[in-house]
């Protein structure tokens, strides 16, 4: 069986390696061709990235009558309008990363790599990115991409002061309807609504997963796919919302008990907090169990109204596990369903079944007592932990919403009744 061969400065060039016939080799010849590709995607990905620099820094797209670089890419290239417009601000970005766009250049690390520590680059960390390029390369050449964006998340958590890493954008799916009637969904959710979804949605799953065990093995769904059990988790997500509606409606004499009893499942979510975290120290980060970085401002928000369980742990070995603690208590829920009633800003109508228990002072430093909860809808909870809308106690059962600039929001006025 045949073997990758190398050239003569031990590096093969691109045409060598596609004139290489796979099934003519052996496994581990394969397997080194499988390597030596990557590198030189790597280093054709380089190239693409220097001419889109290069006729983005001299405006040369525009002897063509192209607007935009990636209007003469699509054009001229073939490639999606999209495609092209994330290629040049990769470009643009790798001015400033001078030893990632060598390292890409060299083969070294792949185009992810590249993305990942361009993420880093903001105003805010252009000298601390500067500082620490090298190491983050070095990094790079060693880590997969799945693992390099964990790193890097981890550096955006302790270098950057200003807003959460990511594109701050909200969450967004799209729906489409084909010409047969299939829909299509797209789209993307942010960390805090992403990880409520995938928990439900988790959840169900696993419930339809267990179901279809006990079925016949001649039956279809004993041999759904994962994408297939998923697809029918969602659809049932949509059933038990309809259902749970429908109910309300036929119900007039809604109590606040039953209300209550009425509210969604709260999502499972096993993050881990260590107790620094919690005191607020910087440098120390909440995350997943996958190593996924939970943004401050989101755990100070899920702390609210959740269920914790301390683990004491000795030189990393866990040797004591705490009892779980629900914050705040069920009698404290009922109080402030009765007090509140629902989403105390005004204008917004969502019940009390809706809504998050939310620490005025945030916990832990904020005792869990009525005069420091009360009662937000999801879209309200986020808007007080980023400080959009804050609250002032008016009196120890009513509390003032105010804007972030401290103007009071104020409710509009019944319409005035007309006279015959």
């Amino acid at each position: 069986m045949g073997s990758v061969s190398m050239g003569s400065v031990g590096v093969p060039s691109i045409d060598e390696l596609v004139a290489i016939d796979a099934t003519s080799l052996d496994s581990a010849g394969v397997r080194a061709l499988a390597v030596e590709l990557e590198r030189a995607k790597a280093r054709l990905d380089a190239a693409l990235l220097a001419v889109a620099g290069e006729l983005d820094r001299n405006g040369w797209y525009l002897d063509d009558g192209a607007a935009k670089v990636r209007c003469w890419l699509a054009h001229h290239s073939g490639i999606a309008r999209a495609t092209a417009g994330s290629r040049v601000r990769l470009a643009k970005r790798l001015r400033f990363t001078p030893l990632m766009a060598d390292a890409l250049a060299a083969g070294a690390v792949s185009e992810g790599h590249a993305r990942a520590l361009a993420r880093c680059l903001t105003p805010r960390t252009l000298v601390a990115l500067t500082r620490d390029e090298a190491l983050l390369v070095d990094q790079a050449k060693v880590l997969c991409v799945d693992d390099y964006e964990v790193l890097v998340t981890r550096w955006l958590s302790l270098n950057d002061d200003g807003p959460e890493p990511g594109t701050g954008e909200p969450s967004q799916v799209r729906a489409s309807r084909y010409g047969d009637g299939r829909v299509k969904l797209d789209g993307d959710l942010d960390i805090d609504d992403g990880a409520e979804l995938l928990a439900e949605l988790d959840a169900i799953t696993d419930e339809l997963w267990r179901e279809d065990q006990r079925l016949d093995d001649h039956d279809p769904a004993a041999h759904r796919s994962h994408a297939q059990r998923c697809a029918a988790a969602l659809l049932e997500m949509a059933r038990r919302s309809s259902a749970t509606r429908r109910q309300d409606l036929e119900d007039d004499v809604a109590e606040a008990d039953r209300r209550e009893r009425a509210r969604p499942r709260r999502a499972q979510l096993i993050v881990t907090v260590p107790l620094d975290a919690l005191a607020g120290a910087r440098g120390v980060a909440a995350t997943f169990d996958d190593g996924t970085l939970v943004p401050r401002s989101t755990l100070e928000r899920w702390l609210c109204d959740c269920a914790t369980s301390t683990v004491s742990t000795k030189a990393g070995v866990p040797f004591d596990v705490g009892r779980s603690q629900y914050t705040p208590s069920p009698a404290q829920r009922r109080a402030l369903v009765a007090r509140d009633g629902g989403c105390i800003v005004p204008s917004c109508n969502r019940p009390a079944r809706w809504c998050d228990a939310h620490h005025v002072v945030p916990h832990p430093a904020g005792p869990t007592q009525l005069d420091n909860l009360v009662l937000l809808c999801n879209r309200h909870h986020k808007l007080a932990h980023n400080h959009t809308i804050r609250l002032r106690p008016a009196s120890p059962q009513r509390w003032i919403v105010l804007r972030g600039d401290g103007t009071p929001i104020r409710e509009r006025p019944p319409p005035i009744p007309l006279r015959c």
